[in-house]
């Protein structure tokens, strides 16, 4: 079940929160986001590229200098890759896998927002329901808007790397769970995309791998239930440097 109401408050506050946590933004959480929108101080993810330090006074719990700290946090991360800005726009059922291989095949916001749904379904991973949600989202009016005041504020999208056709990992699908040792999640996805592989969030019948870190919960269940070959990290690295 889900709201239908596409400007109700809470609605509003997931999308702000989505989209700080897409840019790497530290230090805002729901409840700052909540305020700020009952101050009018935001009302879109883009706003918070215009808080001033005097903005934040207001709200409970920032003086001047973690006014001004905030604000230098938000500005330091104008910078974003396609992938993450997809990601941050929320468009449903577009997740960071399909954020990827969209941002990989098209290479620009433009050329995704130009994509026919034939063009759009050509790519691996995307068939016609995350299709034509990409494509209902670049046709609504509000979300040319955001696009455009995003532009106006100063946020550099930057292309990332083409995922690699080839490596060690070419067609093939990783699960990570559970904490490692001397990876991030991030670090260990990098190097699944950069070895051509694809990192995935949920357990299938079409994962090929799933590493186990400490502490992996369900996944890990799910893995040994459908015969999924698991690793652990060092056997993760070993395959890597083959």
């Amino acid at each position: 079940m889900y709201c239908t109401n596409k400007r109700c408050f809470s609605q509003d506050k997931e999308a702000i929160l989505h989209a700080a946590r897409a840019f790497g933004i530290d230090g805002i959480g729901p409840q700052t986001i909540a305020s700020l929108l009952e101050q009018k101080i935001i009302n879109r993810p883009s706003d918070l590229f215009s808080i001033q330090p005097d903005d934040l006074l207001i709200v409970e719990g920032f003086a001047d200098i973690s006014s001004k700290k905030l604000v230098e946090e938000i500005q330091t991360h104008k910078e974003i890759s396609l992938a993450n800005f997809l990601l941050s726009l929320g468009i449903r059922n577009v997740g960071e896998q399909t954020a990827i291989d969209l941002a990989s095949a098209f290479g620009s916001l433009e050329k995704i927002g130009l994509a026919t749904l034939e063009e759009l379904e050509s790519v691996e991973g995307v068939g016609g329901i995350v299709a034509n949600s990409v494509k209902e989202f670049f046709s609504e009016q509000r979300n040319i808007d955001l696009l455009s005041e995003y532009e106006r504020v100063g946020v550099n999208i930057i292309q990332e790397n083409k995922r690699a056709s080839s490596g060690v990992f070419s067609g093939k699908t990783f699960v990570v769970t559970g904490t490692l040792e001397t990876l991030s999640r991030e670090e260990i996805k990098n190097k699944i995309r950069e070895a051509g592989g694809k990192s995935s969030g949920s357990v299938s019948a079409k994962t090929d791998y799933v590493v186990v870190g400490v502490n992996p919960g369900s996944k890990l269940e799910d893995a040994n239930r459908l015969g999924v070959k698991t690793l652990s990290e060092k056997q993760f690295l070993d395959m890597l440097d083959e």
